[in-house]
């Protein structure tokens, strides 16, 4: 017969308890990463010039600047949502799972 594998309480919290730091850790990644164009635009023009430059420039690239937003949001969470999943056993993936969804609705509200 088929053996079914039943992980301990004890591992799923472990794998929830990975799920959250790796996202906490994507966020972060991903916000300095994010802020690098407005870091540019500060540095380059001055404070009050560089905001006013930069509120320009993502008003008048909307879909660019979301693409760039939404694309380095993807890219880091999904790359570090891969690597907490390869670093376990298959059978707590969905624990690793629900610890990086966790930390998306912390962040949703």
């Amino acid at each position: 017969m088929y053996e079914i594998n039943v992980k301990s309480r004890k591992e799923k919290i472990i794998a929830l308890g990975i799920g959250i730091a790796f996202m906490f850790i994507a966020i972060i990644i991903q916000e300095i990463f994010q802020s690098i164009p407005s870091l540019y635009f500060i540095y380059r023009f001055g404070i009050s010039n560089g905001i006013k430059f930069l509120y320009n420039f993502e008003i008048s690239n909307i879909i660019i600047y979301s693409i760039f937003i939404g694309g380095t949001a993807a890219i880091f969470q999904e790359v570090f949502k891969y690597i907490s999943v390869d670093t376990r056993p298959k059978e707590l993936a969905i624990w690793i799972g629900l610890g990086f969804s966790i930390v998306d609705l912390v962040f949703l509200y």
